[in-house]
């Protein structure tokens, strides 16, 4: 279902700025229109949970900014609707060690935080959390990557660990794996019904 009266035929409207200048790249977005990511809604006659699709209005900021080795950024959106109305935020830093200890090896080191303002809700899982990952790239011929990465929640001290590799190999095949283990999942958290549901993705890209 829909707010609007013209259902998925509304017509949305959406305007986005970059600029360049020195080390800093700026962006500022505008949208208005239907919501592409719906609310769940209970119908008490079918006993189903029923998307509904409302208008909002979304202003959004980026900003990046290179240092030497070192890479700022900043990404922000403010969202009005009908039901809601909420600021939305995920900052960070990055530093790349080049040629790590006199190797061929790039160690990249990440540090972010993320906030939303409408707290512990399905739609925002990562409302206060802070995230460190360490990638490594090889900086061979077969482009290999390995990440560590790591989520906590600041306020119940639930965890995300992952692990991230991808390499090509041959002339044609790439393979990629992925593994997500959650930790010490609170009961107030997002993801503490599926605390157990550990994953792991192992997938081969073939290119012709």
């Amino acid at each position: 279902s829909y707010e609007s009266d013209r259902e998925n035929h509304h017509l949305d409207y959406a305007i986005r700025l970059q600029h360049s200048f020195n080390s800093i790249d700026l962006g500022l977005s505008y949208f208005d229109g239907t919501a592409r990511e719906p609310t769940l809604q209970f119908d008490n006659n079918t006993m189903q949970l029923t998307p509904y699709y409302p208008q909002m209005k979304q202003v959004g900021l980026e900003f990046l900014y290179i240092a030497s080795d070192w890479l700022w950024k900043l990404e922000n959106k403010y969202v009005t609707s009908e039901e809601k109305e909420y600021n939305a935020a995920v900052g960070g830093v990055e530093y790349t060690m080049y040629r790590w200890w006199g190797t061929g090896v790039d160690l990249g080191l990440f540090i972010e935080m993320h906030y939303d303002s409408r707290g512990e809700v399905v739609e925002a899982p990562f409302q206060n959390d802070a995230f460190i990952g360490l990638r490594f790239n090889f900086n061979n011929i077969y482009d290999t990557e390995l990440m560590f990465t790591n989520y906590t929640d600041l306020d119940n001290q639930s965890k995300l660990y992952g692990i991230e590799f991808s390499s090509r190999f041959g002339d044609r095949f790439k393979i990629i794996a992925e593994m997500l283990v959650l930790s010490d999942a609170d009961e107030l958290d997002t993801f503490y019904e599926i605390r157990q549901d550990d994953y792991v993705e192992l997938g081969i890209n073939v290119y012709f």
